[in-house]
């Protein structure tokens, strides 16, 4: 069986990637905490510490809460125009060997023994070949090949890879 779809990659879907990934491991979480904390330590010290320890615990609670996501969106920003396959629609074919994505000249193909793991959330489908680089699949641009893919992602991907659920 063999499944065909083109995709465009936008500066926002390579963001939101970049969000999911960080704040599925541990450096948005960590952030996240440190956050908190901060917050906390503002809360409860607010009036037993001078001011300007309070303001600095204030400001601590929001550089770590907004440090990801900024730093995230530079990055990716900075990638998206760098990488030229971004410029062009990315071409795939699902077969037996694997997949194989064309974007403008450059070809690669990912083997079914290869894809490290494959997961959706509401707005995109991310085929991962190690743990952190994935192939970005709006879900918008697929919804005509959905069963197919599902079905050919079923057949030759392990189940414990697959995450796909709410596909």
């Amino acid at each position: 069986m063999q499944v065909e779809f083109d995709i465009q990659i936008t500066e926002k879907d390579l963001y939101r990637f970049q969000l999911y990934n960080a704040f599925h491991g541990t450096q948005g979480w960590a952030s996240i905490v440190l956050s908190l904390v901060a917050l906390a330590m503002y809360i409860t010290k607010f009036g037993q510490v001078p001011m300007t320890y309070s303001l600095l615990y204030l400001a601590f609670a929001v550089i770590f809460a907004l440090y990801v996501p900024v730093t995230l969106f530079v990055q990716s920003r900075a990638q998206f125009k760098r990488t030229k396959a971004f410029q062009a629609p990315m071409h795939y074919v699902f077969n037996d060997e694997g997949i194989n994505i064309t974007a403008g000249e450059e070809t690669g193909l990912l083997p079914w023994n290869v894809v490290y793991k494959v997961t959706c959330n509401k707005e995109y489908m991310f085929i991962f070949g190690s743990r952190v680089n994935a192939y970005i699949i709006p879900r918008v641009q697929i919804e005509d090949k959905k069963e197919e893919i599902v079905k050919s992602l079923n057949e030759k991907v392990e189940s414990f890879r697959l995450k796909i659920k709410n596909l």
